[in-house]
């Protein structure tokens, strides 16, 4: 069986490069290297270095994955699609026939996060919408087209976005009247015209639009 002939570390801070049988096979971060015990003139096989090359490879994901985190709360499905672009385009080993897949790694880093509760879906919709609606007010409409491109489940959308039609005319007044001062010298007809487009912009739905105007055209500057 083919055994390890040299441990020596990396330029790289904290990496180690393996060689077996005088040749280097593979590459470990300290933590890696540290749990499995590996020490020169141990036999190894191939289904060894697998686990270990796995093991690693999920530990570099995961410090990428974490960082990624670190700006902002993030949906399954953009941590999925970010991962895919940051994993190595191949994880071939030079004499060695490893079987790993990328979807294999990404499914250990995503499970890991999701046992640190750093991914779920639910709370980050539930951020998602308290960021949308509060900071700068949109309506339902546009939010459920975001977190749908975001991957986040129909009844979870449901679940964070209820029917509350009284909500959502509050949400477009609160929207509107920070336009109201650049439409101050505008005609009525004029007036709806710009804030009903500003507002369909904002994601708002018709009726919701039309109630809203109503309100604001009377207290509307009007020449």
């Amino acid at each position: 069986m083919p055994s390890i002939t040299s441990i020596e570390p990396q330029k790289k801070k904290d990496r180690f490069n393996i060689s077996v049988d005088g040749k280097f096979a593979f590459g470990l971060d300290a933590e890696t290297l540290v749990k499995s015990g590996l020490r020169v003139g141990q036999e190894i096989s191939e289904k060894e270095i697998e686990k270990l090359v796995l093991e690693n490879e999920t530990n570099k994901l995961m410090e990428k994955a974490l960082r990624f985190l670190s700006f902002r709360p993030r949906s399954e499905r953009e941590l999925y699609n970010y991962l895919g672009i940051k994993i190595p385009k191949s994880l071939k080993i030079e004499n060695w026939d490893l079987k790993i897949s990328k979807n294999e790694i990404i499914d250990g880093v995503l499970g890991r996060l999701k046992r640190l509760g750093y991914v779920n879906d639910l709370g980050f919709s539930q951020w998602w919408v308290e960021q949308r609606q509060t900071h700068q007010p949109r309506g339902a409409q546009l939010i459920r087209s975001e977190l749908y491109r975001k991957g986040i489940a129909q009844e979870i959308i449901d679940q964070v976005l209820p029917e509350d039609e009284k909500g959502e005319i509050e949400r477009a007044l609160a929207a509107a009247k920070k336009k109201l001062k650049l439409h101050k010298n505008l005609k009525p007809w004029e007036f709806k015209q710009k804030m009903g487009q500003y507002l369909a912009r904002r994601g708002f739905d018709w009726e919701t639009i039309k109630e809203t105007l109503e309100r604001l055209v009377e207290s509307a500057p009007q020449k």
